[in-house]
């Protein structure tokens, strides 16, 4: 639906600017059919990935190579919650200070090993620094925030199946050619959790996801067996 909207926006800000607006509309003709194109490219590769993980997500709810199903009680699921929130934000402020420390520092050890200080290069260090710091701590706090959200949207119920699970409205897959499930670690807490890793795409361009599933009160041997299992299969 917002590919078919972008389309129509790129194909109409198209045809205004380079039939209505003259020279002066080149470049917004240009980049409303260069958005057109795009979205007309991307569509049916969206569409087909969407038919595919609903596919998938209706086999996993029918029980269909399903390992385990779990409900929570609103207390076990919001201290899952809560921990995860407080997890989120700890890795925010250390990635933020590392980002921040690590150029300043740099940039304070050109200056020493150049001569001496300035306070020219020393406001510059401490702008990349800043710089540095807003950019990869603020993509952490925004992801943090949006995991909570997510979180936060409804009581949790989670599935896990061979090659798939779904929990807090979240539905992940390492079935197919680009994507595997590279490890699963159970890890004791209130709630336990089991933690995957799931890497996405090929070796030169790839990215992970970190799914943190929690484990209900008195299921923790299960969930350990479930790990094992899956180092089992492997």
């Amino acid at each position: 639906m917002i590919c078919a909207v972008l389309t129509v926006v790129g194909i109409v800000a198209g045809i205004v600017g380079l039939v209505f607006m003259g020279d002066d509309g080149f470049m917004v003709g240009m980049l409303g059919l260069i958005l057109a194109f795009i979205c007309v490219i991307i569509a049916p590769t969206l569409w087909f990935s969407g038919r595919k993980q609903m596919t998938e997500m209706a086999s996993l709810f029918g029980g269909q190579d399903l390992l385990v199903h779990w409900t929570f009680d609103p207390d076990e699921w919001h201290r899952y919650t809560d921990n995860e929130y407080a997890r989120g934000m700890k890795q925010t402020r250390t990635v933020a200070i590392w980002s921040f420390a690590i150029p300043f520092v740099l940039l304070m050890g050109v200056q020493a090993f150049g001569g001496g200080f300035s306070g020219v290069m020393t406001g510059l260090a401490f702008a990349f620094g800043a710089g540095a710091a807003a950019i990869f701590g603020g993509s952490m706090y925004l992801m943090a925030k949006s995991a909570d959200a997510a979180n936060r949207a409804g009581l949790g119920e989670v599935f896990i199946g061979s090659t798939s699970l779904y929990y807090g409205k979240r539905f992940y897959s390492w079935a197919g050619k680009y994507a595997e499930l590279q490890k699963v670690a159970f890890e004791p807490g209130d709630p336990s959790v089991i933690q995957f890793d799931i890497k996405y795409g090929t070796e030169g361009n790839s990215t992970h996801a970190d799914v943190r599933v929690p484990v209900p009160r008195g299921r923790e041997g299960e969930a350990e067996q479930l790990v094992q299992g899956f180092y089992a299969a492997s």
